[in-house]
């Protein structure tokens, strides 16, 4: 899951925040699902920000072959459109900004970032519309414009070949975490609680070994509740140590003191967590970890 939809998603739970935002996030991410479908994952990197000459650019999708680089921008929009002289409007007229503008920088300093590090490759960039119910009208035969059926065909008509050292060499050099993922919040203002792991409600029944979800009715054992517990703690709080008083008041105590002693041991012995002292521990990977839960 991408940081800022996760830190969202939680923050509708725990605090009062514009759910507008959320709402946008998610509309993002199901396109984004859309195209992850449709690439081979051997050849592509998601969500990658790179720092180049000062400038910071955000790509949705990276999709890297010895023959071509190919930036995919995904937009999932609800709106109509209309071109007229290269300018984008809203249909009732207002102007809108035109997407084309910001993907060709994007694709001409990650140009820049391939040759200064000695890679001559052709870098292509398209903007993936995934809203089918949205259309643009005005668009030309050469804009660098696409739908998911026409990036499938794109994928497939050219028979790329994965460059793993690229694709190794550009997931080093990313940051971890990105600048345009940061959100302004007062964490003395956060409810406490256990989110269900699924829809991220606070309306949950504790049994013995598992968290019910009273709201979907997604089920979770209690380690499995620790461990993504200790995740969203140190991503709000922005920390990766912890002290176990923490994860107490952030879950409401709604976990034992014993429970959460004998789940966080075992995050332990798995490489999860570091022990600093007898009741502090260090969340390792925690970017990974992220990524790893799912939308």
């Amino acid at each position: 899951m991408k940081r800022k939809l996760l830190m969202l998603e939680l923050l509708h739970s725990r605090a009062e925040t514009d759910v507008r935002q959320l709402e946008r996030e998610r509309k993002g991410i199901s396109g984004e699902k859309m195209v992850r479908e449709l690439i081979d994952e051997k050849m592509v990197l998601e969500d990658v920000t790179l720092e180049i000459d000062g400038s910071i650019i955000q790509l949705d999708f990276i999709v890297i072959a010895a023959e071509r680089v190919t930036v995919l921008e995904v937009k999932h929009h609800s709106s109509d459109y209309v071109i007229r002289e290269n300018i984008w409007y809203f249909n009732d007229g207002q102007q809108a900004s035109n997407p084309f503008y910001q993907l060709e920088r994007t694709r001409g300093l990650m140009e820049k970032y391939l040759r200064q590090r000695g890679f001559r490759v052709p870098v292509w960039g398209f903007i993936v519309w995934t809203n089918i119910a949205s259309h643009v009208y005005g668009l030309k035969q050469d804009d660098p414009f696409m739908t998911p059926g026409k990036l499938m065909r794109y994928m497939s008509e050219n028979l790329f070949r994965a460059d793993l050292m690229l694709r190794d060499m550009i997931d080093r050099d990313r940051m971890r975490v990105s600048p345009f993922d940061k959100i302004e919040l007062d964490t003395k203002e956060l409810a406490s609680g256990l989110h269900c792991l699924k829809c991220f409600s606070l309306e949950v029944k504790r049994t013995r070994k598992t968290v019910l979800c009273t709201k979907c009715q997604y089920s979770a054992s209690t380690s499995e509740v620790v461990k993504a517990h200790i995740i969203y703690y140190c991503l709000l709080y922005d920390r990766t140590n912890f002290q176990i008083k923490d994860i107490m008041t952030f879950t409401g105590e709604l976990i034992s003191l014993r429970t959460l002693q004998t789940c966080i041991g075992q995050l332990v012995e798995t490489g999860i967590l570091c022990r600093i002292h007898r009741t502090e521990f260090q969340l390792l990977h925690m970017e990974e970890l992220i990524r790893r839960i799912k939308d």
